[in-house]
């Protein structure tokens, strides 16, 4: 029985068929309904067509790197002539198309805290700086007099492996606009980033910790921040070498100011933030990493 299902199926395939089944309950015959040792012979045929069909929520790194280096040097009219966008949505929307190449790797998308499973996709001009992760869930690990050591925190996961696609504007035409490169970034413990990044994060939370409790706010001459000498009880933007906190919010009703259950306020005056690549970041990554 099993066995002629096995050739109907091929069959069926072969006589392009295919688009006529469920996709899922396919998959679904193939691990759970048929013998174990059919799973294999089915899964050569059935998983590449599922996978196809049905967008995946997860997917590796070295999955999507060939499909984003063969998106190198392409206008993005061409690259992404089978997908639906309007030109206004580039324009508005920064991430955007950082979105439409995700969609370009097959993966769906969704809240996940990185773009695959085992890192995160970047796409921006070199010019530009670059959102990383908001700060509003684990703010009071940043505050603390003793912050959360960096190797545990959500920004050394978030950018421990990064796709870096630099973002190419030759004219104001979104249509025009190419990935003029393909850089794989491994920020590891160990790595000469790392330790850059590290000490920007600790830097950062120091001078965050002086400007909500009010403190003398220290100078450095690599790590600076718009507030003043005594801290309001706000944060403000602070920069490093390669990072920065800064707002991150839509404005007008829809922004909201971070709340610390530590100190039972609100730490910024009206709106949310976030860790932010800098400008300098990818312009070291675009001399170092190719």
């Amino acid at each position: 029985m099993e066995k002629e299902l096995l050739e109907n199926m091929k069959m069926v395939m072969h006589l392009k068929l295919v688009e006529r089944f469920n996709f899922k309950m396919l998959y679904f015959m193939n691990k759970f309904l048929l013998p174990k040792n059919y799973n294999r012979q089915l899964d050569t045929i059935c998983r590449p067509i599922y996978q196809k069909k049905i967008k995946r929520i997860i997917m590796k790194m070295s999955e999507a790197y060939p499909i984003c280096k063969r998106s190198v040097n392409i206008p993005f009219k061409k690259l992404f002539s089978s997908l639906s966008f309007t030109v206004e949505d580039i324009k508005k929307n920064k991430g955007k198309a950082g979105q439409l190449l995700e969609i370009l790797c097959g993966l769906e998308l969704k809240s996940n805290r990185k773009d695959f499973e085992d890192g995160e996709l970047k796409t921006s001009e070199i010019k530009e700086s670059t959102n990383i992760i908001m700060i509003t869930n684990w703010i009071d690990n940043i505050i603390h007099n003793n912050p959360l050591p960096f190797d545990k925190t959500p920004l050394a996961e978030k950018i421990e492996h990064l796709i870096f696609m630099p973002l190419t504007k030759q004219t104001d035409d979104p249509l025009n606009w190419f990935f003029s490169d393909c850089i794989y970034i491994p920020i590891t413990k160990g790595s000469e980033l790392y330790s850059e990044i590290k000490i920007d994060y600790e830097k950062i939370c120091e001078l965050a910790h002086e400007q909500v409790y009010k403190k003398k706010i220290t100078k450095y001459s690599e790590w600076t921040t718009t507030c003043k000498n005594i801290g309001d009880s706000f944060l403000h933007t602070t920069s490093g070498k390669y990072i920065q906190i800064r707002t991150k919010d839509q404005g007008g009703k829809k922004s909201n100011p971070i709340f610390s259950k530590i100190l039972d306020r609100s730490v910024t005056k009206k709106s949310r933030m976030a860790f932010y690549f800098l400008a300098s970041f990818k312009k070291y990554v675009a001399k170092n990493f190719k």
